[in-house]
């Protein structure tokens, strides 16, 4: 009788595991949200709220490519003006999913991302608005966890990326490279759906 339990809590155990195969897709959800404060150089405050969907495509049973979008509403502030951004992305990546438990694995994904987007700018003094246009170039690299309370549902947890950069305003000559790695301050939550063939 022992033995037979112990063996229903093994099926149940593998039955209860998300496992990948060639040709798998997965739809996804996604929202973040950051924020910053302090006064170095005039630096205020920002927040940034951003949420996209993606869809994925497995190429065997450890990796994936994805196709994500996004949009995105900032506001930050320094002393003497505040300013508002919007912006929409494109972001191809690859994904390699690493198992650690029965529930959850481990996802590390490298991507590029196409932003293009406007920020507007008000001075605090005279009330003068700016139209600044712009577009920017990444790539990334970033970890995510991902729990599976079922085989096709998966909860996913990001903590940033080490990324770098490249922004170019459209209104003037104005452009810059960044660089940084950042797992706190950035916090991505998504849902997604695997449509798991059964072999």
């Amino acid at each position: 009788m022992k033995e037979c339990a112990l063996f229903v809590l093994s099926f149940l155990s593998i039955a209860a595991m998300a496992q990948f195969n060639k040709g798998d897709k997965f739809i996804s959800g996604s929202f973040g949200f950051n924020t910053q404060s302090g006064n170095a150089n005039g630096f205020l405050t920002q927040n940034t709220v951003s949420i996209g969907p993606s869809l994925g495509y497995f190429l065997n049973e450890k990796y994936a490519v994805i196709l994500g979008m996004s949009y995105s509403s900032s506001y930050y502030e320094f002393i003497g003006s505040k300013n508002f951004s919007t912006s929409f992305a494109v972001t191809p990546s690859i994904r390699r999913y690493f198992l650690i438990s029965d529930k959850f694995y481990l996802a590390l994904s490298t991507y590029l991302s196409f932003y293009r987007g406007n920020t507007e700018q008000i001075n605090s003094f005279n009330n003068q608005t700016t139209q600044s246009p712009y577009y920017s170039l990444g790539v990334g690299l970033g970890p995510s966890f991902i729990f599976f309370p079922s085989p096709n549902w998966g909860l996913q947890a990001g903590l940033g990326s080490l990324n770098y950069g490249h922004y170019q305003n459209l209104s003037d000559a104005r452009s810059n490279n960044s660089y940084g790695l950042n797992w706190s301050s950035l916090l991505n939550f998504g849902v997604t759906y695997y449509f798991i063939n059964k072999k």
